[in-house]
């Protein structure tokens, strides 16, 4: 069984999400996702600003409305907070998880073509204490 790359499964529950709670099918375009501010808990953050057109609603709102939504029907989002018009969403270890084994070996190796890598492991010294 093939499972959705993490792009498209976000798209396709925050897509779920605004036609369930709006009446309304966004278009995928309006969706913005990115990297979560370091100071703020979460894994990825949607940016709710292009939403609020569908909404009618103010950013914080919408962000809280699909935040609500997410983890009530969503298996993969555990929780998530909201700062402004970010909805910064927190995954399940379970998501991760499968995201590290079904992850492409090939893409990988498409991307790290050109540069080395180097693989470390941790031995620690068992006269030492562990820091």
């Amino acid at each position: 069984m093939k499972t959705e790359s993490k792009e498209v499964l976000f798209n396709r529950i925050a897509l779920e999400a605004i036609t369930h709670l709006y009446g309304e099918k966004a278009n995928p375009n309006l969706l913005i996702f990115q990297a979560t501010r370091k100071e703020f808990p979460g894994d990825i953050t949607l940016v709710c600003f292009g939403i609020t057109k569908i909404s009618g609603k103010n950013p914080a709102q919408t962000a809280q409305e699909v935040g609500e939504y997410l983890c009530n029907n969503s298996t993969s989002i555990v929780r998530f907070n909201v700062v402004t018009g970010f909805l910064n969403l927190e995954l399940n270890f379970e998501f991760w998880t499968r995201y590290i084994v079904n992850f492409n070996v090939n893409k990988l190796d498409l991307e790290l073509n050109k540069s080395k890598v180097m693989v470390e492991y941790s031995s620690p010294n068992t006269n030492k204490p562990l820091h």
